[in-house]
C-alpha cells in the first residue's frame, strides 16, 4: 500500500462513528437507514460516512435491481478491503 493510500485509509478510521460503521459492515452488508437505526444515528450522517469510506477504497456498494416496499431500490454497502477493529 502506497503511502498516500495509507494515509487515506487512517483518515477515514480515526473517526469513531466511521469505525463503528465498520464494524457492523465487518457483520455483512447493509444499507444507509438499516445502519442507521442498529447504530442510532441519523442517516444522512451515515451516508455520509459510507460515502466518505467508499471513497477511500474502504467500502463498496451495490444498488438493488428490483424495488422495496417503499418503491426505491436500496444501496447495499459492504467492506472492500479486510478490516478488523476489536
Amino acid at each position: 500500500m502506497k503511502q498516500e493510500e495509507l494515509d487515506t485509509v487512517l483518515q477515514v478510521i480515526e473517526n469513531p462513528v466511521r469505525r463503528r460503521i465498520i464494524k457492523r459492515l465487518s457483520r455483512g452488508p447493509s444499507y444507509a437507514l438499516q445502519i442507521s437505526k442498529e447504530l442510532g444515528l441519523g442517516q444522512p450522517l451515515v451516508a455520509k460516512h459510507l460515502s466518505m469510506m467508499q471513497s477511500a477504497g474502504l467500502v463498496t456498494s451495490t444498488v438493488e435491481s428490483r424495488r422495496n416496499p417503499s418503491g426505491g431500490k436500496r444501496k447495499w454497502y459492504s467492506l472492500a478491503k479486510s478490516v478488523s477493529i476489536t
